[in-house]
């Protein structure tokens, strides 16, 4: 539905925290992920993945970030908007040397939009590496090649529904939902 709520000593809140972007919420769409900065003590910096509308009918994945004051966000505003025309999932998860992972899903069905997690124009069915910003990570491997977005990470997934670092390797996990 596009909403957040507070559990406060064991207990659901029924207002909902103010401040979250318009999210397009039909089907498997809405609301993905939610994480805190790692330094979300000093700055209370808040990330939201989420389908942003674009038009009457078409929707994109979009990564926010604002302040949580103890009631509301403040200052939500996009810092990543994935190209034209996505739904499916996203998963948000900080690397411990603070880089941000996003996945972006939509790449779930044969035709067009499994050929898209190939392309390296489209952000369908890509695992991003980006700043707490939301711009590209120096150095992610396909930065500088001609037809691929600088902030591609690895490509070719489907829709990858959960990510995790492996506790003794610190190597990055991603879990792909095949519907």
């Amino acid at each position: 539905r596009g909403t957040v709520r507070l559990i406060h000593d064991g207990e659901l809140q029924a207002e909902p925290v103010s401040g979250v972007p318009e999210v397009r919420a039909r089907q498997l769409s809405g609301l993905m992920d939610i994480a805190l900065h790692p330094q979300y003590s000093n700055n209370q910096l808040v990330y939201l993945t989420y389908n942003k509308p674009v038009g009457e009918d078409e929707q994109t994945i979009a990564l926010a970030r604002g302040r949580f004051d103890g009631n509301s966000f403040v200052e939500m505003q996009d810092i990543f908007v994935s190209t034209p025309n996505h739904s499916g999932g996203s998963r948000i998860l900080f690397a411990p040397d603070g880089s941000l992972f996003m996945s972006v899903g939509g790449a779930y069905t044969v035709g067009r939009s499994a050929e898209r997690a190939q392309d390296g124009s489209w952000h369908s069915g890509k695992l991003l590496r980006l700043l707490d910003d939301g711009s590209p990570f120096p150095g992610n491997p396909f930065m500088g090649r001609g037809g691929f977005h600088p902030e591609i990470y690895s490509m070719g997934h489907r829709n990858q529904q959960g990510l995790a670092f492996y506790p003794q390797t610190g190597e990055l996990w991603a879990h792909e939902h095949a519907p």
